[in-house]
């Protein structure tokens, strides 16, 4: 029986055949775009979660400026002095741990500096005497994956690994090669840094206790006195699980920002609504096309199961089609988007993933289906045998079908217009500045050998850790320019094409009685810079490169 439905089903799908091919095609591209931008959310949404105490581990970063009187950096957010750990700890009850970890770079290796705490909050098993060791060892923590030996690891890094460890998901935003200790000498001299001018190197996490009201918690972290401060700060927690798509400080960055996936994810949504809608208004219009076929199978004693199955079996070949023809295509771009959404999932759980989307369309297809066969099982069926019928009556629901359609079709060519006027005013509009050929060019910072300092190791060199990325000096700037293809080259500070934290300042104004408070953003640049740029000066003059106090207000 179900092979005599599949060959009607067959039949009635070559024979029209260019009204299912549309369909097909439809479901199957909207189906692909789905199930790529679900798979990218969950994975997104998936960081961290693999630690045993994911739920209760919080990120701690400081709005510094929030309670400031004048308000004017309120949304600065910036890491937390180094002994707010030991101060969390001492001061709320409701805080089991806290910890400060370190990420920096050495010889293309990531070291996580991390202290005691770490291991209680992430659940790792802690070497023997791993933090109490003598001036001349430099313990480790070293990933199984790594293509290093003990001995090679002691020659290039001069460290000693006490043991080796499983690496941790590629889906976690504290990614590292090795764990180290932070120093003692680093400790002592950090414990008294209450420095709230400059963003401490260090992040803070902290581990909650069972049952704690976390809303609670954040109200009273919200305004806190630390010490060696004269006004009140704003503690700001971030779920551990959260952290990958509601980073407050912004330094936790994608390619793609999270709303971006969301948005594919509803566009592809609309794709398959719009299809399935289009493939069951073109379904309804081939089943009353076959009303007297239908009700002579009811005359020559077919059942209302035998119908339900026959139109069932029309209605979700082409559903199952697309299905297979969207598995196609995912196949096909799965590799290029696993490298450009970094998801490092195996291809098995993938696919079993992308399966329960298949079911879900099926499902709904069987849902959406239901409709018109019960509707033609029953009612037009009989009204055909009888003879007579509502004219009309059967084009209600495909009207409505119609319309829902043309609703969604108007909503995806409004949004794909409005997408193309913002890029096209991103890409065009005039900034004030000229944009084309120039291209930012910054250093990797690494960790350099800095001789005659007291924390020196046993070959009498010390490192000292820099930022991972730092700007180039106007040295290498006119090495630069003698590139070939490179026409000119100027050196700026950081804080011109990306803004950070540590070039805003504020300015109040008495305006008639009216305080106004303005945030400004500094940058140092070249004399040369209006050329270069084509900024016009609009009153006023340059300035050299000389030392003066000359400022260029925009």
């Amino acid at each position: 029986m179900i092979l005599h439905h599949l060959k009607i089903a067959f039949r009635n799908l070559r024979k029209y055949m260019t009204q299912n091919i549309i369909s097909i095609i439809g479901l199957a591209v909207g189906f692909a775009c789905f199930s790529f931008s679900a798979l990218w959310i969950r994975y997104e949404m998936s960081y961290d979660n693999f630690h045993t105490k994911a739920d209760r581990i919080y990120r701690v970063q400081m709005a510094r400026l929030k309670w400031d009187t004048f308000g004017a950096n309120a949304s600065d957010i910036t890491n937390p002095p180094f002994p707010l750990a030991e101060w969390l700890k001492s001061n709320f009850p409701e805080i089991e741990e806290a910890s400060r970890i370190r990420l920096i770079e050495n010889n293309n290796y990531s070291f996580l500096e991390v202290d005691p705490s770490f291991f209680t909050i992430f659940d790792m098993e802690l070497p023997e005497n791993f933090f109490i060791s003598g001036s001349a060892e430099r313990p480790a923590i070293m990933m199984n994956d790594l293509k290093e030996t003990t001995a090679s690891v002691k020659e290039k890094l001069n460290r000693d690994v006490r043991m080796t460890v499983p690496r941790w998901p590629s889906n976690t935003n504290i990614p590292f090669d090795f764990i180290a200790p932070i120093t003692q000498s680093n400790m002592g001299m950090n414990m008294k840094a209450w420095n709230f001018l400059f963003s401490s190197t260090y992040h803070t996490y902290m581990l909650i206790k069972d049952g704690v009201n976390v809303q609670a918690l954040n109200e009273k972290l919200d305004k806190v006195v630390l010490p060696e401060a004269d006004k009140p700060v704003s503690l700001v927690i971030t779920p551990l699980k959260q952290l990958r798509y509601k980073d407050p400080s912004g330094t936790i960055q994608s390619d793609v920002k999270f709303g971006h996936i969301q948005i594919f994810a509803i566009a592809g949504l609309l794709v398959i609504l719009c299809s399935l809608f289009n493939h069951l208004t073109l379904y309804v219009t081939r089943v009353r096309v076959r009303l007297r076929e239908l009700a002579l199978r009811k005359v020559n004693g077919a059942t209302n199961g035998q119908i339900v199955a026959t139109l069932y079996f029309d209605f979700l070949l082409v559903i199952l089609l697309s299905i297979l023809l969207g598995f196609i295509l995912i196949a096909w771009l799965l590799p290029v988007f696993k490298e450009y959404a970094t998801i490092g999932n195996s291809n098995v759980h993938i696919y079993v993933e992308l399966l329960c989307y298949a079911v879900l369309l099926c499902l709904s297809g069987f849902l959406a289906g239901g409709i018109p066969v019960l509707y033609y099982r029953k009612q037009a069926l009989n009204d055909s045998i009888r003879g007579y019928g509502r004219p009309g009556s059967g084009n209600l629901f495909r009207k409505g079908c119609l319309l829902v359609q043309l609703i969604v079709s108007l909503g995806l060519m409004f949004c794909s217009a409005v997408f193309i006027k913002q890029m096209l005013f991103l890409h065009h509009t005039d900034l004030g500045i000229n944009r084309r050929n120039i291209a930012s060019v910054y250093a990797k910072c690494r960790m350099i050998p800095k001789a005659g300092s007291e924390r020196s190791s046993p070959s009498g060199f010390s490192f000292v850790p820099l930022v991972d990325r730092c700007t180039l000096w106007p040295f290498y700037v006119d090495r630069i320019r003698q590139i070939s293809g490179v026409k000119d080259a100027l050196p700026i500070s950081d804080g011109f094409l990306k803004e950070m934290t540590n070039s805003k300042s504020s300015v109040t104004q008495d305006n008639n009685g009216t305080i106004e408070t303005y945030t400004l953003y500094a940058t140092v640049v070249d004399a040369r810079f209006f050329e270069f740029f084509g900024v016009e000066i609009i009153e006023g003059v340059g300035f050299t490169n000389e030392y003066n106090h000359k400022r260029v207000l925009n």
